[in-house]
């Protein structure tokens, strides 16, 4: 998840949800449902414009 998070970043320092949404699509994750993950990056984005 923490890859594919700083992969997406890389290449997008400003996503969107839909984007955060289907650049960790091929990760699964059976704690959250994914909101928490979604926020903690579109944070992310805001914060560290990127990586």
């Amino acid at each position: 998840m923490i890859m594919a998070s700083a992969a997406l970043l890389s290449e997008n320092p400003h996503p969107s949800e839909a984007e955060i949404r289907e650049g960790i699509s091929g990760n699964l994750c059976r704690c959250t449902g994914y909101n928490m993950i979604v926020e903690a990056i579109n944070l992310a984005a805001k914060k560290g414009d990127g990586l």
